[in-house]
């Protein structure tokens, strides 16, 4: 790099070389540097990350084939999020992997976990839209007359509950990691849903949070959207699951 002239960032297209900390995953069918997102916590992505890298080119950093297999390791993940050449955000976060978590079927138990996390989250999101409907008449109009910025008035509406949701899931992370390193033990469900109850828990705080209840009109608002969210007719029990959690 050359002095005023910026930080060059190639993409995996433009014949991205064999970098030894990037992590190449597969996008709509085709390969793509996995990118942080200043909306998307790096926890997220682990079960992208750790993977070692096959001879097909996808998974985590080169430097991931020194470690030994069956060994937990430490990762220190570094990122930069920006907007052409503009700096917008850098992060650096350290996890102490588990060992399971770099095997198949550790990342894509993490991976479900994760995802139900983020489904949670959305519920959140229908819950609160629920409960500003019935408090103020002039929402849905609002939205209606937004266009394409519905989605950022949404995310605003949203984002009191969502900063409390995943701050509290960030804090707790460690019991996901607990369940990885549980699989293939007898230990592996009760770990899972211990996880799990967290998780609702968070959700069910962050709603409180978000949601008053001083008024009559509030609280039957409030009664609404909490049937939202803790409804569970759109997600039937499985009944397949068994220790060794192979999703």
């Amino acid at each position: 790099m050359l002095m005023g002239d910026g930080l060059i960032y190639p993409s995996y297209i433009a014949g991205f070389p064999q970098e030894p900390t990037a992590t190449v995953i597969v996008k709509q069918d085709e390969r793509s540097l996995l990118s942080y997102r200043p909306s998307r916590a790096i926890w997220r992505e682990l079960a992208a990350v750790v993977v070692k890298r096959g001879a097909e080119g996808t998974g985590g950093p080169l430097s991931l084939r020194a470690i030994q297999d069956g060994e937990g390791f430490d990762l220190v993940v570094a990122a930069l999020a920006r907007d052409k050449a503009t700096i917008v955000d850098t992060i650096e976060s350290v996890f102490k992997i588990p060992t399971r978590l770099s095997t198949p079927d550790g990342a894509i138990n993490y991976e479900s976990e994760v995802k139900n996390a983020e489904k949670l989250a959305s519920r959140i999101g229908w819950a609160i839209e629920d409960y500003r409907i019935e408090v103020d008449g002039g929402w849905e109009g609002r939205l209606k007359g937004a266009g394409p910025s519905k989605g950022q008035l949404k995310a605003k509406l949203h984002s009191i509950a969502t900063i409390h949701y995943w701050t509290t899931v960030e804090k707790y992370l460690q019991l996901l990691f607990s369940h990885i390193d549980a699989i293939g033990t007898d230990n592996a469900i009760p770990t899972r849903d211990v996880w799990r109850k967290m998780l609702f828990a968070a959700a069910c705080d962050a709603y409180r949070v978000a949601c008053g209840q001083e008024t009559s009109r509030q609280i039957k608002a409030f009664a609404k959207g909490w049937q939202k969210l803790t409804s569970t007719k759109d997600e039937p029990e499985d009944t397949n699951e068994t220790k060794e959690e192979v999703v």
